[in-house]
């Protein structure tokens, strides 16, 4: 298929399946155009289409690309970028997650502390502890297991 027809099947104007499928198919292409419209898409309402950019993202790998995108203003996309981010890890990764903890909206802050229970080490359980106060409860769940988990690492 083309990018042209990738691109059209992503429309939120089509059905889920047919925006799954061409999301992850662009996962696979791995160039900028690829990566770009990934980005584009991510602050889709349907939370299944997002999940699936996430995969894609991941596929792609490209850790640069998504921390170059972390100040997005669409909460779901900082969200997408953070769950990519926890699935890939590495330094570069593991610093932006600790200061995505910091992030206005509570799941960006509760995806991080996720993500660095997945990916980081027992140096960012003081980070983590910043969120046992957090206003949300989410945000709080998550930054204890993932003490829990680099405690025990």
């Amino acid at each position: 298929m083309t990018f042209e027809g990738l691109k059209n099947n992503i429309s939120s104007e089509n059905d889920e399946e047919t925006r799954i499928s061409a999301i992850l198919y662009l996962g696979e292409n791995k160039t900028e155009s690829s990566r770009d419209l990934l980005m584009d898409n991510l602050s889709t309402l349907n939370s299944f289409v997002r999940d699936a950019i996430v995969i894609s993202l991941t596929r792609i790998g490209d850790v640069d690309f998504l921390c170059s995108n972390i100040g997005h203003e669409h909460r779901y996309v900082r969200r997408g970028i953070v769950q990519a981010l926890g699935q890939l890890g590495g330094v570069k990764a593991c610093e932006l997650l600790v200061s995505c903890l910091n992030d206005e909206e509570w799941g960006v802050r509760m995806y991080s502390a996720e993500a660095l229970g997945k990916v980081g080490s027992n140096k960012h359980i003081n980070s983590l502890k910043s969120l046992l106060s957090d206003e949300h409860e989410w945000p709080r769940k998550e930054a204890q297991k993932s003490i829990t988990k680099l405690r025990s690492q």
